[in-house]
């Protein structure tokens, strides 16, 4: 396929023929919808500490929980994204599990292991095993709409979750703070008004991207566009945050590292969440690596609005859309996901065997 004029909508239909980007300006809605679904529920008890279980598209709410709880909540929520069941839980440690189709392996074996550990359980997700598990253990059940792509899915995942964890109210400036995306940065704005399409021009020029940030908040969204650059574009992207990465990542990409004409740095900020620790080391970061960039776009996306949940759902769907502005830009169909396809055909494949 070959690559598509951001400023040309009629040709918008051939290459992203499932409407990736139709879905992803539609996240104000899930978000408002998702947060529906949870009226009224609560974790169970007085909960010492949260744990969300999920993977990939679906895991991603578990970041948004975590980043809510730093904020607001008087304790820790934890994203968990293995098959694991980590020693605390028990019955002051709900799980609450976090999987669109109600299928995924790794999030069914931590709900499963946390009814036999006795804590209680709470799925969020559109059907499955694991809506049964839920059910049939006396756990909680929020179900989310069926069909399309998980990672097409946090509005509805998130906002539910926040919901469950006593944030509802934040939830309408979270929507009104996405609609103003939309206004700003949607397929009607053209490229040279837009920066979401003008940073998705280039990244479509290089190999690979790399996404920092400056807070917690943004490290989330750093996170889901990193996700999205890999799902939706097909191109490679590492996450990394100030300020850790003054420690460590800064050596990696000093000035010379051979290839910069290839590799993009994207720096994704939301200033009101942002420690002085990490905002004084923001400037000289990027003075001593970006010799090792063909671009960097300082900025990138700014996040407007109180509460944080706001500034946050905001900057998370202008991630969003980028990622399907390059693929596009790029000439990929930002929906097929053949390599994850495969990946789970081998290793179906491998147990077959093994079990013969």
């Amino acid at each position: 396929m070959s690559a598509v004029d951001l400023d040309d909508p009629e040709a918008f239909a051939e290459a992203d023929p499932d409407d990736a980007l139709g879905v992803t300006l539609d996240a104000p809605n899930r978000w408002e919808q998702g947060a529906a679904l949870a009226e009224g529920a609560a974790p169970p008890g007085e909960p010492a500490a949260v744990l969300v279980a999920g993977m990939g598209g679906s895991g991603i709410a578990g970041d948004v929980a975590a980043a809510l709880a730093a904020e607001r909540l008087s304790y820790p929520v934890v994203p968990h994204k293995d098959a694991d069941l980590p020693a605390w839980v028990g019955p002051r440690g709900p799980v609450v599990a976090v999987s669109h189709s109600g299928t995924t392996e790794e999030t069914l074996a931590v709900a499963r292991a946390a009814v036999a550990a006795g804590a209680p359980l709470v799925a969020i997700t559109a059907g499955g095993p694991l809506a049964e598990l839920a059910a049939e253990s006396g756990g909680q059940v929020l179900a989310v709409p069926a069909g399309g792509q998980p990672r097409h899915a946090l509005g509805h995942l998130a906002g539910a979750l926040c919901a469950l964890l006593g944030a509802a109210d934040d939830v309408p400036a979270a929507v009104a703070a996405q609609r103003a995306v939309v206004t700003a940065l949607g397929p009607h704005v053209p490229t040279e008004a837009n920066p979401a399409k003008q940073l998705a021009a280039a990244i479509a020029e290089v190999d690979t991207v790399e996404v920092w940030a400056t807070s917690a908040p943004s490290h989330v969204a750093a996170l889901r566009l990193a996700c999205q650059l890999e799902e939706q574009a097909k191109l490679p992207a590492g996450v990394a945050a100030l300020p850790e990465l003054a420690h460590n990542e800064v050596v990696g990409w000093q000035e010379g590292v051979a290839g910069a004409t290839r590799r993009g740095l994207v720096v994704l900020r939301d200033p009101a969440s942002e420690t002085a620790a990490a905002a004084d080391r923001l400037a000289p970061a990027l003075a001593i690596v970006e010799g090792s960039f063909g671009f960097v776009a300082r900025r990138a996306v700014d996040a407007p609005g109180d509460p944080m949940l706001a500034r946050l759902a905001a900057l998370c769907l202008a991630a969003d859309l980028v990622s399907v502005y390059a693929a596009l830009a790029r000439g990929v169909d930002p929906t097929p996901i053949a390599s994850i396809d495969r990946l789970k055909a081998a290793v179906a494949e491998a147990r077959a065997q093994e079990d013969r």
